[in-house]
């Protein structure tokens, strides 16, 4: 597992070398998985696996386990990546509590032409299984500062 991603950091997001994906989970290799859209985009429903050429936008998926629901927050509760986009927050998180302990994993590959970017927006899909050139550990405590927490009956954070 990688510790020094700056050269990841510095990957052009119009003409990246490298495409990442977060996730909880530890793997050796990434099969594609059928997602689903809350907000009923079809654009973003498939069976693949999803990437983008932005390190920190494989963060907030890495680290969702980290994101818990607190009913008495509120009562809405959605988590958002702007996946059209890629600026700053790179998630929204309604109503969640946050596991500063919470780990997760970024996946690294090196782009290639099975990658098909997505019309509109800066993901891409692959339709068969990858594995990584390298896998970067993330830890909430490092992170929490690309999020943007709300609350219905509190302060932001």
């Amino acid at each position: 597992m990688s510790n020094n991603i700056q050269k990841y950091l510095d990957n052009d997001p119009d003409n990246p070398k490298y495409l990442f994906h977060g996730s909880p989970i530890l793997l050796d290799e990434l099969l594609p998985q059928q997602s689903f859209d809350s907000a009923g985009n079809n654009d973003n429903v498939d069976k693949a696996v999803f990437m983008y050429p932005v390190f920190y936008k494989g963060v907030p998926y890495a680290l969702k386990n980290g994101f818990i629901y607190k009913k008495e927050f509120g009562e809405d509760s959605w988590f958002e990546t702007y996946n059209r986009t890629i600026d700053y927050p790179y998630a929204v998180l309604n109503n969640r509590d946050i596991d500063m302990d919470a780990t997760g994993y970024v996946y690294v590959f090196e782009k290639n032409n099975d990658m098909i970017k997505d019309e509109n927006s800066y993901q891409y899909r692959c339709y068969h299984s990858l594995k990584p050139i390298d896998i970067v550990k993330v830890q909430m405590k490092d992170y929490i500062s690309l999020f943007e927490i709300r609350y219905s009956n509190q302060k932001s954070l």
